[in-house]
């Protein structure tokens, strides 16, 4: 990229060209305000595209020049002097690289689930209480005490259901629980049909 001044001749003086238009007068409201007697009121203009600078005058009254040869429009190239009135610039070309650092995202560290000291699956909220139940969802280990609880009034459902506090998923727990009763009740049809086959024997 190539950024653009007129650099004074006679004097300190450096006017940075911008892209687009670039206005140059004694009047106020010009891009640069010349206060000099030998410039007009809108004196020229500059316009800098596809690495082009461009000078237009004005219709001023002393007149634009380019290397001492008076314009209406010419290409100004890099080193030309540009004249408008009694005052004379010289036009510089810098190159100039915009670079752009390159953000590296930073590597998040998978951790494994955490265990407890006899080896059982700790829970994500409370880590000293095991994990009873695991979240469908998201598939986080939880205790039942870091659970959000709903119990439904219906008949049909006496057990409550448990929701992960993470996700709102649905939480199940990971292993069952053997019920003795529930193993005599399986167990009963059986026995009843074992004891009339013995009595009619």
């Amino acid at each position: 990229m190539n950024v653009f001044q007129l650099r004074s001749v006679e004097e300190p003086r450096c006017l940075s060209l911008g892209h687009g238009l670039t206005t140059l007068g004694q009047t106020i409201g010009n891009t640069f305000v010349l206060n000099n007697a030998s410039i007009s009121g809108h004196h020229c203009e500059i316009e800098i595209a596809d690495q082009e600078v461009r000078v237009r005058d004005l219709q001023s009254t002393n007149g634009t020049f380019i290397n001492d040869l008076p314009i209406t429009e010419a290409i100004l190239s890099p080193g030309q002097i540009l004249q408008l009135g009694s005052l004379q610039f010289q036009l510089e070309c810098t190159e100039v690289t915009i670079a752009v650092p390159s953000l590296s995202q930073p590597v998040r560290e998978e951790k494994g689930p955490l265990l407890l000291a006899n080896g059982a699956l700790a829970c994500s909220i409370f880590p000293n209480l095991p994990a009873t139940v695991a979240c469908d969802h998201c598939k986080k280990p939880y205790h039942l005490s870091a659970l959000r609880i709903i119990r439904l009034a219906s008949a049909k459902r006496k057990k409550p259901l448990f929701f992960c506090p993470a996700c709102n998923g649905q939480c199940h727990a990971l292993f069952e629980i053997d019920d003795p009763r529930g193993s005599f009740l399986s167990e009963l049809p059986k026995k009843i049909v074992s004891g009339i086959r013995h009595l009619f024997r």
